[in-house]
């Protein structure tokens, strides 16, 4: 999973114009899948996003 924090700030929604600031990236550790299968896709999608909201920080930590 790979988050991606101040994006908002640098190139808000819509815009077409960078502002100067910081972006940090952060790359989760890789999620075997070959546990899933359709039935289970939901889990998946769930522990990714959980991954992906855990690595969000502040902007004051940006």
């Amino acid at each position: 999973p790979v988050t991606v924090n101040g994006s908002r700030q640098v190139m808000p929604k819509g815009s077409l114009v960078f502002n100067p600031g910081k972006i940090k990236v952060v790359v989760g550790y890789p999620i075997d899948t070959s546990g899933y299968n359709i039935d289970t896709v939901d889990d998946l999608i769930r522990k990714t996003r959980n991954i992906i909201i855990e690595n969000f920080v502040s902007e004051k930590q940006l």
